[in-house]
């Protein structure tokens, strides 16, 4: 009886190797390899780990500050950090070692970013338009632990940073730049000896463009009104039957009669509507005195016309207009397509956040 059971155990074990196979005990270990605690490290650095074990290694995650800022999914487990876009001082690094069956974290790691060397980048970088809205003035706050200053631009659809100014005195704190009827992006950097601070705020003469919206004529109701907001460009519909809106409205969609279906169609500055035209029925308010020009499609691609804007433009699809609002902006209008059986007006439009800039490159 006890050789039975015996054999009976022997063949259950048999059959469990057979068909579970021997257990296997996963294991990984993740180090970082680069750079070591306590490192001072400046510009871009390569951050590697080194993995070991018996899992499978799915990928590596690298957390800066508890700040994902990539993976790596194959040997050597390595990526690049930008440490110019971190402040200076003291960040902890970890890597993080996904198996197939683990994950495993290394011990965290200290490093001294250092890309200032003490020295501050400019702030307040503001953009202001000079010579008839064609040129660019920059300007910035002094930095007190400077020496001078690097002024930097990039073209719009262009990846490289060109030089452009060299201010050798820390109270040199404007340039006026000619782009040459390009927008584009600027950046500041302060400087001391061999040492430079980091790269200033990007600012932007690049126009803000807001996707298709529709209007309706002004006697059909609901918005028939557009606008840009001052600071972030961006374009919005308005009802003109409130007078609180003229604070917001730089033109209107209008065919000039009571009705709303009969051609033609009108872009308006929003205080034609007080123009004794009895057929509008728009309520009494400061509404804005802007101007209204029809603008030729290469000319639109580039720069806006300082002159020649009227009270109201007739509408043509596939049409550019210009606008020059009463506080020296400037905007552009493409009419998509009218719709002159339900009188609605579809549009999308760019603004120029720069005052008085009438640069419109996109």
């Amino acid at each position: 009886m006890k050789k039975r059971m015996t054999l009976m155990l022997l063949v259950i074990t048999a059959i469990l190797l057979i068909y579970c196979g021997p257990s296997v005990n996963y294991t990984l270990l993740v180090n970082i390899a680069s750079p070591e605690d306590g490192d001072t490290v400046f510009g871009t650095v390569r951050i590697k780990a080194d993995v070991r074990g018996t899992d499978n290694v799915q990928f590596v995650t690298f957390t800066v500050d508890d700040r994902i800022i990539g993976n790596a999914d194959a040997p050597p487990y390595e990526i690049s950090w930008d440490t110019e876009q971190e402040s200076d001082g003291w960040h902890t690094i970890r890597a993080e070692a996904h198996g197939e069956h683990l994950t495993e974290y290394s011990d965290t790691i200290a490093v001294y970013v250092k890309n200032n060397y003490g020295i501050d980048p400019p702030a307040n970088v503001t953009l202001t338009s000079e010579n008839d809205g064609l040129w660019v003035r920059i300007t910035w706050s002094c930095v007190d632990s400077a020496e001078g200053y690097i002024v930097q631009y990039r073209m719009i659809g262009d990846s490289v940073w060109m030089l452009i100014a060299t201010m050798q005195n820390a109270y040199d704190t404007t340039f006026v730049h000619d782009p040459e009827f390009h927008t584009g992006y600027y950046r500041i950097f302060a400087f001391r000896d061999s040492s430079s601070s980091r790269p200033s705020d990007v600012v932007s003469t690049v126009p803000v463009e807001t996707q298709t919206l529709s209007l309706s004529e002004v006697n059909l109701g609901g918005n028939s009104g557009y606008g840009w907001d001052r600071i972030t460009g961006e374009g919005q519909t308005f009802s003109m039957t409130y007078p609180v809106n003229s604070d917001f409205v730089d033109f209107y969609f209008t065919n000039l009669r009571t009705n709303y279906s009969s051609a033609p169609f009108y872009i308006a500055s929003p205080a034609y509507s007080q123009m004794g035209m009895d057929s509008i029925t728009i309520p009494g308010a400061n509404w804005r005195d802007n101007g209204i020009k029809w603008v030729e499609r290469d000319t639109a691609s580039f720069l806006l016309p300082q002159t020649g804007y009227i009270t109201h433009e007739e509408v043509a699809e596939n049409a550019y207009y210009g606008v020059k609002t009463e506080d020296g902006y400037y905007g552009l209008i493409f009419v998509e397509d009218v719709d002159t059986s339900r009188g609605l007006l579809y549009l999308r439009t760019w603004f120029q956040k720069v005052h008085g800039l009438r640069l419109f490159e996109r």
